[in-house]
């Protein structure tokens, strides 16, 4: 999750660091059954953890579709 969210931050090529990105999540209901495993031992699954990183960087707009 460490590099996904390094990833998020951005200065990789892709768009620069702290940039506004917005992220489309298509078929997020698909992905949240798929994803519905705990991640690492903690009450919440991989895809909920997954929205967190994504949120946390404020400068990406999340829409599940």
């Amino acid at each position: 999750m460490d590099a996904f969210n390094d990833v998020l931050a951005g200065g990789f090529g892709v768009f620069d660091y702290d940039e506004s990105v917005d992220l489309i999540w298509i078929e997020s209901n698909k992905s949240r059954k798929d994803l519905n495993e705990k991640y690492n031992n903690t009450d919440k699954t991989i895809f909920e953890i997954l929205v967190e990183v994504i949120k946390d960087n404020n400068h990406i707009n999340l829409n599940l579709k």
